[in-house]
C-alpha cells in the first residue's frame, strides 16, 4: 500500500434523491482527501442522476455513472468497481452518511497492520432525524479478528462501514471486475 492510497468510494443509488446529497456531502467532507467517489444511478425514476452529475461537475473527485434501466444492487456496485482506480475500496449507500474522519481512521489502521484485508466500523442506526442506537453497544459482541468464516452465514457489519483492499476484492471476484 502506498503511503497515501487512493480510496474509491462506491455509491450505488436508486431513487435516492431524498438522501443522496447528504451521503455525498459526508464523502466530500472526509478529512482524508485522496478519494474518488463513484456514484452509479441504477435506472432511477427521480432526480438521482442529475444530483450525481451536479456533484461530478462541482468536484473532480466525483464521477456520475448511470444504468438506463434498474439492474439491482450487485450489478450497480460492480459497475462502480469496474471504474474504480483506488488501492482501497469503501462502500457508502446512498441513504447513509459518514462521520468526517471515517476514511482517515481506517487508512491509519491499515498502515498500522498492513496484513488486514477488510476493515469495518461500528455505526449508528438512525431514522433520518436522530440516532436510535449504536449497532455494537456491547463490545463483547463486536466482531474482531478473522471473521471470514462468520461471513458465510451473515454480514456482521453495515456495508457503509466497510473498507477493503482492492487486491482482496480482485482475488475474490476474479477477472470479471478487473
Amino acid at each position: 500500500m502506498t503511503s497515501s492510497p487512493l480510496v474509491s468510494v462506491i455509491v450505488p443509488a436508486y431513487n435516492a434523491e431524498a438522501f443522496l446529497d447528504a451521503a455525498l456531502a459526508s464523502a466530500q467532507c472526509q478529512t482524508y482527501r485522496r478519494l474518488e467517489v463513484l456514484v452509479v444511478d441504477d435506472g432511477s425514476q427521480d432526480q438521482t442522476y442529475p444530483i450525481a452529475r451536479r456533484w461530478a461537475q462541482q468536484d473532480k473527485r466525483f464521477v456520475a455513472l448511470q444504468h438506463e434501466v434498474n439492474q439491482g444492487l450487485p450489478s450497480t456496485r460492480n459497475t462502480a468497481l469496474r471504474h474504480a482506480k483506488g488501492e482501497l475500496v469503501a462502500f457508502l449507500d446512498a441513504d447513509d452518511i459518514w462521520l468526517p474522519d471515517k476514511v482517515a481512521l481506517q487508512v491509519d489502521l491499515l498502515r498500522e497492520d498492513p496484513r488486514a484485508n477488510i476493515l469495518f466500523t461500528n455505526y449508528w442506526i438512525w431514522d433520518g432525524e436522530k440516532d436510535l442506537f449504536l449497532r455494537y453497544s456491547n463490545f463483547k459482541k463486536f466482531p474482531e479478528g478473522d471473521v471470514s468464516r462468520r461471513l458465510y452465514y451473515w454480514s456482521q457489519f453495515g456495508i457503509s462501514s466497510v473498507m477493503v483492499k482492492r487486491e482482496t476484492l480482485d482475488a475474490v471476484t476474479g477477472p470479471a471486475l478487473q
